[in-house]
């Protein structure tokens, strides 16, 4: 990293440094060239909603990562209502390409599949619960306020 003349701070008296290979384990390079998956399903409905499972590591977003002035828990990604103006839209997409899944197939009118997976795949953090108690610090929440389903309605129809 380097400073603009004048600037205060940063490391800029640190050498640059080199990094050998990286080396992928042969379970993971196996898994990166299988290609996009399948999220199980935990369930279907008539209308054409499905509820995904999806695997998560930690389930609260702290302040920093929100810009927010709160901490926040989202139990789904996706919402049934699908409200055209959701900022959470965006979401839902990153986290279905990172995840790999496929969008319902596409009917022969309406909106376009990305568009309405938001609404039709509802990813459920379903071990949301146990992620929580095992990673919830309240030293680390301090005096900050905890807010559930800030990107998605907790209160799925």
């Amino acid at each position: 990293m380097r400073r603009a003349p004048g600037a205060r701070g940063g490391v800029s008296h640190l050498p640059p440094v080199r990094l050998g290979p990286v080396r992928i384990k042969p379970q993971l390079a196996l898994e990166l060239d299988a290609g996009p998956r399948a999220l199980p399903v935990l369930e279907e409905r008539a209308r054409g909603t499905r509820f995904l499972s999806l695997a998560v590591r930690r389930v609260l977003n702290p302040p920093a990562s929100t810009h927010m002035p709160f901490w926040s828990l989202n139990p789904y990604v996706g919402c049934e209502f699908g409200c055209s103006y959701c900022y959470a839209r965006k979401t839902h997409e990153w986290v279905m390409e990172r995840n790999g899944a496929r969008p319902s197939p596409a009917p022969e009118s309406g909106p376009p599949a990305a568009w309405r997976s938001f609404e039709q795949n509802i990813l459920v953090k379903h071990s949301a619960p146990d992620v929580l108690i095992r990673t919830l610090d309240p030293a680390r929440l301090g005096t900050d306020s905890l807010v559930i389903g800030t990107a998605t309605d907790p209160y799925q129809p």
